[in-house]
């Protein structure tokens, strides 16, 4: 909700992965689409503390969990993708010099 009211903020998911359930994700990022901001959402790596294969694997999941839940707007792959790095590249942009 924080985003939709401020198109200058952007925010992380880091530590989220297999320390969540995948439904929360799921509803997260719908909603998240559902507004307009997935693409000011980002994904980083806890790692040590969370492996780099199973927050993929985790991630991954998620246009599966959003078809089993029947959440709409429907997260995809390509959104996925999005959230593990072609979001941030993009955000970024404009900042090279």
């Amino acid at each position: 909700m924080l985003l939709s009211a401020h198109p200058s903020i952007a925010a992380d998911f880091a530590y989220w992965g297999p320390t969540q359930p995948p439904w929360r994700a799921a509803q997260t990022l719908s909603m998240a689409k559902h507004l307009g901001v997935l693409g000011r959402l980002f994904w980083g790596t806890d790692y040590p503390f969370t492996g780099f294969e199973s927050d993929l694997s985790y991630w991954r999941a998620i246009p599966e969990t959003t078809a089993r839940l029947g959440l709409e707007p429907a997260i995809t792959a390509s959104d996925v993708d999005a959230l593990l790095g072609a979001n941030i590249v993009r955000f970024l942009a404009p900042m090279r010099t």
